[in-house]
């Protein structure tokens, strides 16, 4: 919850041209579990959905995610 929040207010900021939420800490969200939330606001406030290095990012840490709990549940 707490990564789409993020993700809805960095919008927000972006559209009213005010102090954005630095990526990293959108990643870093993503990055200890929220990528869920991060993945559902890019879809719903297509937000960040067009640059490919953030993207490439938030993919990767996707994939550390799914490979931690991979290697947790075994």
């Amino acid at each position: 919850m707490a990564c789409f929040t993020a993700y809805v207010i960095d919008k927000r900021a972006a559209r009213l041209k005010r102090r954005r939420i630095p990526e990293r800490t959108l990643l870093l969200l993503g990055l200890v579990g929220g990528w869920p939330g991060g993945l559902l606001a890019q879809s719903i406030v297509r937000h960040k959905t067009v640059k490919a290095s953030f993207q490439r990012q938030f993919w990767t840490s996707v994939v550390l995610n799914a490979a931690l709990l991979f290697w947790l549940a075994a």
